[in-house]
């Protein structure tokens, strides 16, 4: 069992390891305890949390899952979110932040695309951009109101989902919202570029607010725990 303590000196974890045994506790620094609030809870990172562009600017995004690239020697973690959450202007190399905290900066943009002339539009099949984030912040947590002890325990096998399968999102401002897929083959257009077209995703019937864009997209695993399914556009 963890057990976070604000100041885990010395003494204290002894105490703690005395009264419940040092094979069952692992003491840890942690934060007082109160409200929890997508906008401002601490890291590391949960599905669902609140995101912006500035350490003074208002909310205006929500994160999606945490994730992991393998490099040899470097690994790198990310945090996702919607590619239209970018900056105007500057869809790759904007920093991020949750509350006051840096979070990173913008790594990859699905979005950071142009049509190739003579071509007049440019195709993704994906809304989305990555955080370049530090290891200590990554993790698997999801928030969610009716369930505190939320984790997301596995990732939907690609193009497995069909209409009809029932989907919901953890977001700033809808937070846990579900309904059904209604469309596997949707195409909408990215709201940043009219002359970039996103293709081949979901549409789905959960309710929605303008703040929930980058949302984590998921649904309950049989026998417990969460599956990622992906990004709300």
């Amino acid at each position: 069992v963890q057990v976070g303590v604000e100041e885990p000196s010395r003494r204290a974890v002894s105490l703690l390891e005395r009264r419940y045994g040092g094979a069952r506790v692992a003491v840890r620094k942690g934060f007082p305890t109160g409200t929890e609030s997508r906008s401002d809870d601490p890291p590391p990172f949960q599905a669902g949390y609140a995101l912006r562009d500035s350490a003074t600017a208002v909310d205006d995004c929500t994160m999606a899952f945490s994730a992991y690239k393998y490099v040899p020697g470097a690994p790198q973690y990310y945090q996702l979110t919607a590619g239209h959450c970018a900056p105007d202007g500057m869809l790759e190399g904007a920093a991020q932040y949750h509350s006051s905290t840096l979070m990173g900066t913008i790594a990859e943009n699905s979005l950071a695309i142009s049509p190739i002339p003579p071509a007049i539009f440019a195709y993704t099949n994906s809304d989305a951009a990555s955080i370049s984030i530090a290891f200590a912040n990554h993790g698997n947590r999801l928030y969610h109101e009716g369930d505190p002890t939320a984790r997301i325990t596995q990732v939907e096998v690609l193009d497995t989902d069909v209409e009809g399968d029932p989907v919901c999102q953890s977001a700033k401002d809808s937070q846990v919202a579900c309904g059904e897929i209604l469309s596997v083959d949707h195409s909408a257009a990215t709201g940043v570029d009219p002359h970039i077209v996103i293709e081949h995703t979901r549409k789905a019937d959960y309710i929605h607010e303008q703040g929930d864009s980058g949302a984590a997209v998921f649904a309950p695993v049989a026998g417990g725990g969460y599956e990622a399914m992906g990004v709300h556009h």
